[in-house]
This record gives C-alpha cells, sequence and structure tokens, in this order.
C-alpha cells in the first residue's frame, strides 16, 4: 500500500493472495500508518471487487464490511488500466529488487518484521524521483495528520461463504456443523465466520447466530425454532411412546379415549388429541396392560 502524496509504503509479504491475507493485509496497513486514509484504489482481484464495473462495482463482502468499519471510499481502477494505480504498481519491482532479491529468511513472521523495517529505513529514507523528497518525512510533516484516525478496537477478521441446509437442518462450514431453521433446508444460505460467532444470512436478514467452534455439532435452543415447530430431525426421530395397535383396540372396547382419538406427532411423543386429560412427553393415559 503506497500513499498518494508522500509516497510512503507499506509492505505486506503474504504467501497466498487469499480473502484473508488481503482484508489483514489492510489491518495491518492502516496501523502501520496510524491512521487510515479517505479513499482505497485498489485493483480488480476477486478478494476485493467479485464483479469489475467502471460505475458500480460489486464489492466483496468481507472487504465491503472492513471498509465501512474503517470509514474508507473504494474506487477500484478500471479493468486492463494499470495506469489507474501508477503510484503503487511502480513500487512492486523496486520492493522486489531492493528488499526481496539475494535475502532469506526462516518463517513468514521475521519475513513481515524485517519488511517492516525495510519500509522505514530504507524505502522510507531514500530520494524519490518524482517528488524529491524522502517518503517518510514527507508523511510526517503532512500527510500524517490528514489521515482518518483509527478505531478504538481494531476490525474483528471475517469471512464470508455460502452453504446448503441438509436435510437434519444443518450446514457444514469448515469442520463444524451449525443449525438453521427446518424451512430453509435445500437453501444456500450466506454464512459469516467470525472470530466467535458464525451467523446465517437469507439475502440480507440473519437468519440465526451460533458460538463458533472448531469442530463438532451446533445445534440451536428450543427458543430459536420460530412458531414452536420441532426440527425436521425430531419430527423424524422413532417415538418409544406410540402405543401398539392391539393396545389401541384394547382401549377402544373399554371406552377410552384412544378409539376416536387423531395423533399427531411432536418433538418428544405423540399425543392424543382427542383426551382430555392429555398424555404426557413418557407415557400415555391409556390402560397399563396397553403399554408398548
Amino acid at each position: 500500500m503506497t500513499l498518494g502524496h508522500s509516497r510512503h509504503q507499506f509492505l505486506y509479504p503474504c504467501l497466498a493472495e487469499d480473502g484473508e491475507a488481503w482484508l489483514t493485509g489492510h489491518v495491518a496497513a492502516f496501523t502501520f500508518f496510524g491512521g487510515v486514509p479517505r479513499r482505497v484504489v485498489l485493483d480488480n482481484l476477486t478478494a476485493g471487487i467479485l464483479k469489475a464495473d467502471r460505475y458500480d462495482p460489486r464489492v466483496n463482502r468481507a472487504y465491503g464490511e472492513l471498509t465501512r468499519y474503517y470509514g474508507v471510499l473504494v474506487d477500484p481502477a478500471r479493468v486492463r488500466h494499470p495506469k489507474d494505480k501508477a503510484k503503487v504498481e511502480r513500487n512492486v519491482s523496486y520492493a522486489r529488487e531492493s528488499f526481496f532479491v539475494g535475502r532469506t529468511w526462516d518463517n513468514l513472521t521475521a519475513l513481515r518484521a524485517d519488511a517492516v523495517r525495510w519500509c522505514l529505513t530504507t524505502a522510507g529514507l531514500r530520494t524519490h524521483g518524482t517528488t524529491g523528497e524522502q517518503p517518510l518525512r514527507a508523511f510526517r510533516e503532512r500527510e500524517q495528520a490528514s489521515l482518518q484516525p483509527l478505531p478504538t478496537q481494531p476490525w474483528e477478521q471475517v469471512t464470508w461463504t455460502t452453504a446448503k441446509v441438509q436435510p437434519d437442518c444443518h450446514l457444514r462450514v469448515g469442520h463444524a456443523s451449525y443449525s438453521a431453521p427446518y424451512r430453509h433446508i435445500g437453501e444456500r444460505l450466506d454464512v459469516r465466520v467470525g472470530a466467535r460467532a458464525v451467523a446465517l444470512y437469507a439475502g440480507e436478514e440473519v437468519v440465526t447466530t451460533h458460538v463458533r467452534v472448531e469442530r463438532g455439532r451446533v445445534s440451536a435452543s428450543s427458543t430459536t425454532r420460530r412458531r414452536g415447530k420441532p426440527s425436521y430431525a425430531a419430527r423424524r426421530r422413532p417415538c418409544w411412546n406410540k402405543p401398539r395397535p392391539w393396545a389401541r383396540r384394547q382401549a377402544r372396547s373399554r371406552g377410552s379415549c384412544w378409539g376416536g382419538s387423531r395423533w399427531a406427532i411432536c418433538a418428544r411423543s405423540w399425543r392424543c388429541s382427542g383426551c382430555a386429560s392429555g398424555t404426557t412427553t413418557r407415557g400415555w393415559s391409556g390402560p397399563a396392560d396397553g403399554r408398548a
């Protein structure tokens, strides 16, 4: 990332151009500069821009969340117009020749720490060919004061993905499964995976949220299910409280309510809708010798 006025730059080495590296690189750059620029001119990579358009580009959902949090205007360069961001394009070859050539590092942490030192001691103190000034000095004298202040808390790293709700009312993200309302079975939901929570979205509507786990199965509580309806898994679970046919015939001969009742399945048991006293979730109110 290169600032437009002073040409002061931040170098963030990464092993892949994925969404996580793109987002963490922005957070590291804002922290390095001690402030946030009002506008960012970026390339049309998928981690930043999903659909390139000169007037109405479609911003990646996670990147859009980050820029709203920091108050940054996203201004993508035009497709196949590298001169729209020439101030940073020129620094690519400079960093390659000045920093990377002929050097090795033990790990990525040491590489990034060395890159920060290079930005302050080598790239920042050179005399820039266009401005005729030292980038670090120009930044501290004029540009740093014009940056927006950093938020009190750093942005929480999130990733967005999609997953299909299976017949057991769960969708799988990574190595964990999270429950969703039964009405979304067969649908693909947007999933926001944060550091501590996982949220399921149907478009812009929040369906439900869960505490994030690395592995396992997370099911919603009874309060999450709407209108008191049981989950698909509960409705498919076999119920051992249902009386056998011979018990129903015997109860009918004794004048019990089992003769003309209608059966409705619920989350834990079969209930008799025609009996005034009803049945409990652990048994039924018929004769003792008719228990299954």
